[in-house]
């Protein structure tokens, strides 16, 4: 008998940063962003969001859209940290399924 490896991949979104310039554009913002919450949550095995929305605005350039050196370090670090924590969680699942391998082995020899 063997067991299929089963091979998890992840997708990383970013949600939309606050135009504080435009009221229309905010909203439709945090429109978009709800819907990306929605998304994760649904399938917060497969999907992060960065959530970028939520970084102070000291993060951002002055046009408040782009991200200035200490955004970008922060949005790196945030990266970072998922991939980090998404690779545990991937090598433990890989662990896992060798000892069922290796277990179903053990039976079927038996």
């Amino acid at each position: 008998m063997m067991l299929l490896e089963k091979q998890m991949s992840y997708s990383i979104l970013n949600s939309v940063p606050a135009r504080y310039d435009n009221v229309e554009l905010y909203q439709k913002g945090l429109w978009v962003n709800n819907m990306i919450d929605q998304l994760v949550t649904a399938n917060e095995n497969l999907v992060v969001n960065l959530q970028t929305e939520r970084m102070s605005r000291e993060c951002f350039a002055k046009d408040g859209v782009h991200f200035n050196r200490k955004g970008k370090s922060q949005l790196c670090d945030r990266l970072c940290t998922i991939i980090k924590n998404k690779t545990s969680a991937l090598q433990a699942n890989k662990d896992n399924n060798i000892f069922l391998k290796e277990k179903i082995s053990s039976i079927a020899v038996k």
